[in-house]
């Protein structure tokens, strides 16, 4: 409902200027055009920029669109942690992940996370020595 129909519509919206882009901006395949004002922290670059480009070129509808854009936020990951290498920098996974965060508050849930990622290991131990023991008596 129109707040105010006797000023018109013409005085209630404004017309924006639309913005120009100063690098890559991704729209999508749905809609004609982008908005007057839009903005990004972080513009594609690199091989996740490209997997993006790849991305918005199919339709929201699409789960391959959705697949691609989480497969690019994976790539970046890599990416932003090579770049952090490349610069000598040894990035703290622990403390940027909110490791500490998650033990205060949710402590249970980090015990379980560890109890399974040991049962896993310890699986995979198992499973290799009794594949080493199987080689020796077969080749003995």
């Amino acid at each position: 409902m129109d707040k105010a129909p006797d000023i018109g519509i013409e005085y209630l919206y404004i017309d924006v200027e639309q913005q120009v882009p100063k690098f890559k901006i991704h729209k999508s395949t749905e809609h004609a055009r982008m908005t007057p004002v839009f903005g990004t922290s972080c513009p594609p670059s690199g091989l996740s920029g490209r997997i993006r480009d790849l991305a918005y070129t199919r339709s929201e509808g699409r789960l391959s669109h959705w697949m691609l854009l989480m497969f690019a936020d994976r790539v970046n990951v890599v990416e932003d942690v090579l770049s952090e290498l490349a610069g000598f920098h040894i990035p703290n996974i622990p403390k940027e992940m909110g490791f500490a965060a998650e033990l205060k508050y949710n402590r249970k849930g980090v015990l379980k996370g560890a109890a399974l990622i040991g049962v896993g290991v310890l699986g995979l131990v198992a499973l290799s020595t009794m594949r080493k023991k199987s080689r020796l008596s077969f080749v003995g």
